[in-house]
């Protein structure tokens, strides 16, 4: 058994629909680069799907 249990951070911080893919260190700041595992999001407005990206 092991000794320290392993935790998923992705799904603490962020929740199932988003995964960290890269994490850059310098000395004064440190990057977490995260995507979304959905490719399609309904309008807070509407409510249509869409799978367009119209921002970052």
């Amino acid at each position: 058994m092991a000794k320290y249990k392993e935790f998923n951070y992705n799904e603490f911080l962020f929740g199932k629909n988003y995964f960290i893919y890269d994490i850059e260190e310098s000395k004064n700041c440190l990057l977490i680069k995260i995507k979304s595992r959905s490719h399609a999001c309904n309008c807070p407005l509407c409510g249509t799907k869409s799978i367009r990206v119209s921002s970052t």
